[in-house]
């Protein structure tokens, strides 16, 4: 396989998307800055918006949910004589609650490579830049059925200001229940979930989800069911565990994902097959450091993939709330990671770049976040992302993307 040398030949072969085959570096770019990772909740907080958790159709993970629970146990170890005895909170059942976020984000992406010139045979420096402005919309309606069961909906409008085209207008994008007893957890429908830190699965899934957790210091869990649509469409499932020793601070937590796309053999990634392991300690309930270690395979285009490593590095600082003006968080991730186990990133960077071609050149590099409570219901983010490819191939040499944005978010 060639591509073309110029500048319009090699934006053909640079503005190949991992989620759309052939789509354009824009649609790309819109994307990954319209992801709700852009403001995904850190252990214990907010989840990304000024209605909670599930309740705002946000994606979570069990280490989240677990260490919300452990932190507070933490701190009331640290002061049992102060604490007054919690009141009860008033039942919700019969409610209705109507919360949304209306969000302004601009993005801007530089890409950088080489690519195979089929004029001179070899491989010539290409350099894109795309700006992105855009304008989202989230509505979400929960109804609480009793103390135990709710219904959730909400409808996502994506406008992009410089390209109506790219628009991706008013549409459902989480319609589940949920059932929450004192150890165990129900989801079914269209929601939202987060695996870890995201680095390997963050997406909309159709299907179920059960978790079961003790005293908020062990968690495990199994979500399964369908994502993507068209080609991308895909069925699989994730097993997780956790566990924390408050006291201590120490973390383990393993994941296993698999993913399979038995409608489209000649579509994108057949199979994948994840499993990472990460320690980690918490310095402060807010303040944590993990080593993920990575093991991944799969096919590609009926195309095997060998087993494959990686590792990813990442710390968080800190905390915010919708409700808390100055409250912030600050988060640090350096990334290596082989193309096989990335299945939708949580990151605002482009993972599929590294893919262009079906070159399957992994990435490594760092990522960086701000999130910060401007004023009760306004959050300032601020993101960035310096990444290149692991290898090398003869098509494709030498990638780098550094991609800024920002985000203000509006909530009620």
């Amino acid at each position: 396989m060639t591509v073309g040398d110029g500048k319009s030949q090699c934006r053909k072969m640079t503005l190949c998307c991992a989620s759309r085959s052939g789509a354009v570096l824009a649609s790309c770019l819109s994307a990954l800055l319209l992801l709700p990772g852009l403001t995904a909740a850190a252990p214990g907080s907010a989840a990304g918006g000024p209605g909670n958790g599930p309740a705002a159709g946000q994606a979570s993970s069990a280490r989240q949910e677990a260490c919300v629970q452990a932190a507070q146990e933490m701190e009331d170890e640290s002061h049992p004589e102060t604490l007054p005895e919690k009141p009860t909170p008033p039942s919700k059942a019969g409610t209705l609650e109507l919360h949304g976020t209306f969000r302004y984000l601009y993005g801007q992406g530089r890409f950088d490579g080489r690519a195979l010139s089929p004029r001179t045979g070899r491989q010539e420096a290409f350099r894109e830049k795309e700006i992105l402005p855009t304008f989202r919309t989230r509505l979400y309606l929960d109804y609480h059925l009793d103390d135990h069961w709710a219904a959730h909906t909400a409808v996502e409008d994506n406008r992009v200001l410089n390209d109506h085209e790219l628009d991706h207008r008013a549409h459902v994008f989480r319609a589940y229940v949920t059932g929450n007893y004192p150890a165990w957890r129900y989801y079914a429908g269209r929601f939202g979930y987060k695996s870890s830190w995201g680095n390997i699965f963050d997406t909309t899934i159709d299907g179920i989800r059960i978790r079961a957790e003790r005293k908020g210091k062990r968690a495990a869990q199994l979500v399964a069911g369908r994502i993507g649509t068209g080609q991308n469409r895909r069925e699989g499932f994730l097993v997780s565990a956790f566990n924390i020793v408050p006291k201590k601070g120490f973390s383990l937590e393993g994941v296993y994902t698999r993913f399979r796309n038995k409608g489209n053999r000649d579509g994108k990634w057949n199979e994948q097959e994840v499993a990472s392991l990460e320690p980690g300690y918490y310095f402060t309930p807010t303040a944590f450091l993990g080593w993920e270690h990575l093991f991944a395979k799969g096919r590609d285009r009926r195309e095997s993939v060998g087993s494959q490593y990686g590792y990813t590095l990442n710390f968080n600082l800190g905390d915010y709330f919708y409700t808390d003006p100055g409250s912030r968080r600050i988060r640090l991730h350096y990334y290596h990671q082989p193309q096989a186990s990335v299945i939708v990133h949580t990151m605002n960077g482009w993972p599929g770049f590294f893919d262009t071609a079906n070159q399957r050149l992994g990435m490594k590099g760092w990522g960086l976040s701000l999130d910060y409570v401007l004023a009760r219901g306004v959050l300032l983010t601020l993101e960035g992302y310096d990444l290149k490819s692991i290898r090398r191939s003869p098509l494709l040499g030498d990638l780098r993307q550094r991609v800024l944005g920002g985000s203000i978010t509006f909530g009620f």
